[in-house]
């Protein structure tokens, strides 16, 4: 109910300035008229207007005003329309790439301290890669504002366990591990940088989930 109200005192004051505008404009042009007859055709030297006239004007702006208000919110619902489902086709496509399930509440849950399996950390490569496509956004502002920052905390991530993590030389498993060669509160310190950049990334990925949730 509250919403209603809210978009019909939004067409109101919408029509109302509008309709303003065309009865100053129908005054201005009657204006006109009756200065400038004379000049045409000088047996108007007086010109009655009848009362019709002057009353149609107000209920003529009020009527094209309400035209253009309605024609102009018909094309923005349509607009609004075709970016929500753009926004939802996005959504399913990082969904498909970040399932809810699996691998982000395995980064939830895991000390980066241990052993790292890489095979959990696929998804968020090719996360990324898509990211760098153009075609790979959210036309609504907050949605796309979250993606670049989920971005963000999964390209820091990933290029992190590159740099500072080596493999553990065990046949056919891909684990990684920060080096022991590296000074105690070195190793800590990119244990603790890992940790908090895998809780940014599932409480950003969360934020996401739940908002498009909402919003789509």
């Amino acid at each position: 109910m509250k919403n209603k109200i809210v978009l019909f005192l939004n067409f109101f004051k919408a029509v109302f300035s509008k309709t303003i505008f065309w009865i100053f404009f129908g005054i201005d042009g009657l204006g006109l008229f009756i200065q400038y007859i004379p000049l045409i055709n000088k047996t108007f030297k007086n010109v009655d207007i009848p009362s019709y006239i002057l009353w149609g004007i107000p209920l003529f702006g009020f009527f094209i005003a309400s035209f253009q208000v309605y024609e102009g919110g018909i094309e923005e619902v349509s607009t609004n329309k075709r970016k929500l489902s753009r926004d939802t086709e996005t959504f399913e496509e990082l969904k498909t790439i970040l399932p809810i399930k699996g691998s982000m509440s395995w980064l939830r849950d895991y000390d980066f301290g241990g052993a790292i399996d890489l095979n959990r950390l696929i998804i968020l490569h090719d996360f990324n890669e898509r990211c760098r496509h153009p075609d790979f956004e959210f036309l609504d502002h907050e949605l796309e504002a979250m993606r670049l920052e989920l971005f963000e905390h999964t390209d820091q991530f990933t290029m992190l366990i590159g740099e500072k993590t080596y493999p553990i030389q065990i046949p056919n498993v891909r684990l990684n591990k920060i080096s022991h060669r590296l000074p105690d509160e070195e190793r800590i310190r990119i244990q603790n940088d890992l940790n908090k950049l895998a809780d940014n990334i599932y409480r950003t990925y969360s934020d996401l989930v739940k908002l498009a949730r909402r919003k789509l």
